[in-house]
């Protein structure tokens, strides 16, 4: 699976995806990309947190990276994020690595990238790594440098930092009582080392990389536990960090939580009241109106931007921004790194007690009774498509006048539609978080080839598009009772679960993750309670509840598979079951894979044909998943097993046999037929294809997949895709391409069976979400 990078690096599963392997390609890509940086002769650094593993990856990502010729400096012991970009600052680096996974699940690593300006990598910076990352082959030679390896005490200059920052004897002076949570992380010991143990009492501040088995993230569904700590030690303050300490959550001596909107309108007002600094500040959609009578009062110009602190992060680095934040909790203030730093916060608002004699409590009381008292709640709702598009119609253009009795006083649409009324507003925001930067690429590009030329999905695809065709009445009607199924039923699109990967990848690889599905009954399960249109697993699986659910939801038997156990393990995929055996259990359809490009390939393809023509006579639909299978098509720079043009033959002989839909994985990239024919003659190809018909965009690409199942009179499903630390975000993408291409659905199996069941029908309605929205057009 391709690596995918995230806000300011990579995260994944730690021995699935986050392996020795890819952090090789990582680190190496990362490297070349510094090497190539005006301070690339000042080396980069290297820190990493107290996660499993994490100390051996640092060290690994260290000596790869010292190979391409760059000096690199290691810490000599876990730290803090925000330390790691104080010593890339602070030595005038290229730029630096922590090997994290921040607040996420302790099956989690990562690696988060940072720039020589001391803060989180620019999108610029991490679009041109993963450039580099495309080119990177894992067999690339790297011969470590030892002699460019240094250990380096990064915490010592963090805490030399904070001690400069931070008016420590103040807080000594008024002796506060401080109670510091590090939820097993990189933060512990630090407000100790600064402050001292007759200050500073320790809580969860021991090595322990499972966290005690919940999230290191800084809010109270975590952290419920520090309550009862406080109360009975009697605290005057809780301060609360994330796994690599750059996120803060606050207790009052009461046991109460502080959200980020107090905390940063705290520190605003204590900032240009007492300390009388100026400067311009940034906030988010989401932050609380308190920061506007802050800055009213004090004439400081407010900056109100979009959600996402990318844009607060962008704007510091061109203007004066004394401090500029997020709902979430994510702010930085000018006298530090441009960089979030949970300790520094903490240790911020402790000394502003001190300065000022007041309590927590008496802080909060003193910010509402100088400019107003005000509450915050954020509710998440997971809506069907239909339930979003009407809400989101009701409340456009400002057409809620009245709110709970209360007349509208002013409307805004900067970033969702916010409803201001006497005292308060209302926020109604659609999130895209799951596309991100990417969001208006992925929705408003058109395609070189016009959509008036293919035979789209709809409700009449039937009707419209196989009646006239040879297909027996019989498959029609399977075929029907398929696209009739599940959520998507009546708008001919399809959601199906496959599960064969028991086999394919054997069943402990699996099901270990979650072994309910070690029974065959939760995986049809899952498939009706995630409103698919259709489960496709083995016959084993399928026969095994036959008589119980295939008049439930239609039944897809895979008929041949990969096994993984003779040794050496072989790649071919042999029979398992009949068309017979299919038909009698009550399933509506087959499906079959055929390896194109191995020399296995023309007998599955022969094998297929003639299970197909069988399956036809019998009324059963057939899905044939087109996979390419040949060591040649992998290159250093490249994969072409999942190239535009190869895949698109590859279904075009599929339709050829007469498979009524063709899954395919999605393209990555294309000229497959350009490259292998520079080594050796190899197919025919034409010029055309990569510049009138396909594009560098993923739609075009995909597109060109469909025009090859003959313009869409076969769909085409593309596969979701293995599991991993952006499932979601992926599965989303993937859909909208799919759909904009004018392509039939998606077959998503691991990102659904490998999790909680929950979370499953979560991201299989998801997918279907994307379908079924009347504001993602075909392209």
């Amino acid at each position: 699976m391709a690596i995918k990078f995230g806000t300011d690096g990579w995260r994944a599963i730690i021995a699935e995806e986050f392996t020795y392997s890819n952090l090789k390609k990582v680190s190496l890509a990362t490297a070349r990309y510094f090497l190539n940086h005006s301070k690339a002769k000042n080396g980069v650094c290297i820190g990493y947190d107290t996660r499993f593993m994490s100390k051996e990856f640092a060290q690994y990502s260290a000596e790869i990276m010292s190979s391409v010729g760059l000096r690199v400096y290691i810490s000599n012991e876990f730290v803090p994020t925000p330390g790691v970009s104080l010593y890339v600052k602070k030595n005038n680096l290229a730029g630096g690595v922590v090997i994290t996974a921040s607040h996420n699940p302790p099956m989690y690593n990562g690696f988060k990238v940072k720039g020589d300006y001391g803060g989180p990598a620019n999108p610029e910076m991490i679009a041109d790594i993963e450039k580099i990352l495309a080119t990177v082959d894992e067999e690339d030679s790297c011969v470590p440098r030892f002699n460019d390896i240094k250990t380096v005490d990064i915490k010592f200059l963090y805490l030399n930092k904070l001690s400069e920052l931070i008016d420590l004897r103040a807080i000594r002076k008024v002796k506060l009582k401080i109670a510091h949570h590090a939820m097993y992380g990189a933060g512990q010991g630090i407000v100790t080392a600064l402050l001292g143990k007759a200050f500073v009492t320790e809580y969860h501040s021991e090595f322990n990389p499972s966290f005690n088995g919940i999230n290191p993230e800084p809010i109270l569904r975590y952290t419920t536990d520090f309550v009862p700590f406080m109360k009975k030690g009697k605290f005057d303050i809780g301060i609360v960090n994330d796994g690599d300490a750059d996120r803060v959550g606050l207790y009052d001596e009461k046991g109460r939580f502080v959200d980020s909107h107090v905390i940063f309108s705290i520190i605003l007002d204590y900032l240009v009241s007492q300390k009388k600094m100026t400067g311009d500040v940034a906030k988010t959609f989401t932050l609380t109106n308190c920061i506007d009578r802050i800055c009213e009062r004090h004439g400081l110009k407010l900056h109100l931007l979009p959600v996402g602190f990318k844009y607060v992060g962008k704007l510091m680095q061109t203007t004066n921004i004394l401090i500029g934040g997020e709902e979430s909790g994510g702010f930085a203030v000018r006298m530090h790194i441009p960089e979030r730093d949970g300790i520094f916060v903490g240790l911020f608002v402790a000394e502003i007690m001190a300065k000022t004699g007041k309590s927590l409590s008496q802080l909060v009381k003193h910010l509402f009774k100088t400019y107003g008292e005000f509450h915050f709640d954020r509710i998440d709702v997971h809506l069907t498509e239909e339930q979003k598009n009407l809400t989101l119609d009701r409340v456009s253009e400002g057409k809620i006048k009245k709110i709970n009795g209360m007349s509208v006083v002013k409307y805004e649409n900067l970033d969702g539609d916010k409803y201001f009324f006497d005292g308060g507003w209302l926020l109604i925001r659609a999130s895209e978080k799951y596309l991100g930067a990417e969001v208006k690429e992925l929705l408003e590009y058109k395609a070189k080839v016009s959509k008036d030329l293919l035979h789209l999905p709809g409700s009449d695809f039937v009707d419209r598009i196989l009646y006239p065709s040879d297909r027996p009445i019989n498959v029609l009607r399977n075929l029907q009772s398929i696209y009739n199924t599940g959520r998507l039923s009546g708008t001919g699109y399809l959601s199906i679960l496959p599960v064969d990967q028991g086999i394919e990848h054997s069943a402990g690889a699996s099901f270990a993750k979650n072994p309910i599905y070690f029974d065959g009954e939760n995986i049809v399960k899952l498939a009706i309670e995630g409103g698919c249109n259709a489960v496709a697993s083995t016959l084993g699986v399928l026969g095994s509840v036959a008589r119980k659910y295939a008049h439930k939801i239609p039944f897809i038997v895979k008929l041949n598979h990969n096994e993984l156990l003779t040794f050496p393990n072989q790649f071919d995929q042999v029979m398992f079951s009949s068309i017979d055996q299919a038909f009698n259990m009550g399933a509506v359809g087959v499906g079959a894979t055929i390896y194109f490009g191995s020399d296995e390939g023309t007998r599955q393809l022969m094998e297929v044909a003639e299970a197909f023509e069988y399956a036809h006579q019998l009324g059963m639909v057939t899905i044939l998943w087109c996979y390419l299978r040949n060591s040649a098509f992998k290159k250093k720079d490249k994969d072409y097993h999942v190239a535009a043009d190869l895949t698109g033959q590859a279904n075009h002989l599929g339709v050829t046999i007469q498979a009524d839909i063709i899954k395919q994985k999605q393209p990555e990239n294309n000229g497959g037929y350009t490259v292998l024919n520079t080594e050796s003659a190899y197919g025919k190809t034409d010029k055309r294809i990569y510049s009138e018909l396909c594009s560098d965009n993923l739609i075009d690409l995909t597109r060109y997949q469909v025009m090859n199942c003959y313009m869409g009179r076969s769909g085409l499903i593309n596969s979701g895709g293995g599991s991993g630390d952006s499932d979601f975000a992926d599965a989303v993408k993937t859909a909208v391409i799919n759909k904009r291409a004018g392509g039939m659905g998606l077959i998503s199996g691991r990102k659904a069976f490998q999790r909680p069941m929950k979370e499953g029908i979560e991201i299989l309605n998801l997918i279907q979400d994307v379908y079924l929205s009347k504001n993602i057009t075909i392209a």
